[in-house]
């Protein structure tokens, strides 16, 4: 599917893995109630969330804001370093957390990961 340059994009599923790799501006949502989300992208900002599945995101520019959600299952992504920094919120209820991402109160971007279920790994590049 061709998508225009910029085009916010929602992808919604009740079962299924999505992939997205090629959405390169704009913003990105993706819903899905049983399945993994994976992703590889140039994208400003990207929601993720997912009932029962693992959330995978690197990212190709630093994007200005990360939102991710599972109730069961691991999210991990990969943000690159550069002058942007970040106010970071990771937080599970039964999980483990950890972050390589610094979270700096006046910071221009936002990355925010939770989970009722599943473990939290926030990295830098």
């Amino acid at each position: 599917m061709e998508i225009p340059q910029g085009f916010p994009v929602v992808i919604r599923t009740s079962s299924g893995d999505v992939v997205a790799d090629s959405i390169d501006e704009g913003a990105l949502r993706i819903l899905t109630g049983s399945g993994d989300i994976i992703g590889k992208q140039r994208t400003s900002t990207v929601f993720a969330t997912s009932k029962s599945g693992d959330i995978t995101g690197g990212f190709k520019t630093q994007p200005y804001g990360i939102k991710t959600s599972t109730s069961s299952g691991d999210t991990s992504v990969v943000v690159p370093t550069g002058k942007r920094t970040y106010v970071v919120t990771a937080k599970s209820t039964s999980g483990d957390v950890s972050s390589q991402v610094d979270s700096d109160p006046e910071g221009k971007g936002l990355i925010r990961a939770t989970s009722d279920s599943g473990g939290i790994d926030l990295r830098t590049k």
